[in-house]
């Protein structure tokens, strides 16, 4: 078994390594469940996980990808910060058999945000262990708790910006993506579509034509996913467009 190995820089001395992507072996599986290593008492444990949770709370990054694997997202994160990743082997497997695509466009949101918009998506979970940020199958492990007052004051942020901008729109046949794209510029809100939206919908539903004047942000955004039969929530600082959910 090895694991894959995603690294930036040692966060405990400040001194930077080299940005690649290393595999390094695993420990020989003896039937007993590893043991942390001997180096790293208690206090130096809780001293890493406190510098990786701030990391991931204050460290503020931009992400443009298209069609990428799961990994290079990983990456894309891991370069523009001072965090260890490790990916669960078995995850890691079952990801690339199964084409995991990333489409993720967002601007100077928390770490800790960017990455729980990729585990959303894929169903995964993390946790700090052993001094790096351990991914893997929540049914493998236990997941980190929200900060839920930090999420909800986000949300009050963007819910203000849909209702204090006004938009004029002239839409023919424009995709959902370009019409999400272009209320994200004028807005300064990111937001995300589901993977879902694309494999529950044809593209040709997904088109939209409109045309209105000074209406607000809100109004608009309601009378796009009134077209496609979508909706939304507000998740990390991040508005997400998914599919209704049928009960």
């Amino acid at each position: 078994m090895r694991t894959l190995l995603i690294s930036v820089a040692v966060m405990l001395t400040g001194c930077a390594t080299g940005n690649a992507v290393r595999t390094e072996p695993a420990p020989a599986d003896t039937g007993q469940a590893d043991a942390p290593p001997p180096t790293e008492d208690d206090a130096d444990a809780k001293r890493v996980a406190e510098l990786i949770n701030t990391a991931l709370a204050n460290q503020r990054i931009s992400i443009n990808l298209e069609d990428a694997e799961f990994a290079t997202a990983l990456m894309s994160i891991s370069l523009q910060s001072d965090v260890k990743i490790v990916i669960d082997p078995a995850v890691l497997t079952r990801l690339t058999n199964e084409d995991v695509r990333v489409n993720l466009q967002v601007d100077e949101i928390p770490i800790r945000s960017a990455l729980n918009i990729l585990l959303d998506f894929t169903g995964l979970t993390s946790k700090v262990k052993h001094g790096v940020l351990y991914i893997t199958d929540p049914s493998r492990d236990s997941s980190e708790e929200a900060d839920s007052a930090s999420d909800s004051q986000a949300a009050k942020v963007i819910e203000a910006k849909l209702d204090n901008t006004q938009v004029s729109l002239n839409f023919n046949s424009t995709t959902l993506k370009a019409v999400m794209g272009f209320f994200r510029d004028v807005t300064g809100v990111n937001i995300l579509i589901s993977p879902r939206v694309f494999d529950l919908t044809p593209e040709k539903a997904l088109r939209v034509t409109l045309d209105v004047e000074d209406v607000s942000m809100r109004d608009a955004l309601s009378l796009v996913l009134e077209m496609t039969n979508l909706t939304y929530r507000i998740q990390d600082g991040v508005l997400i467009v998914t599919p209704i959910e049928r009960k």
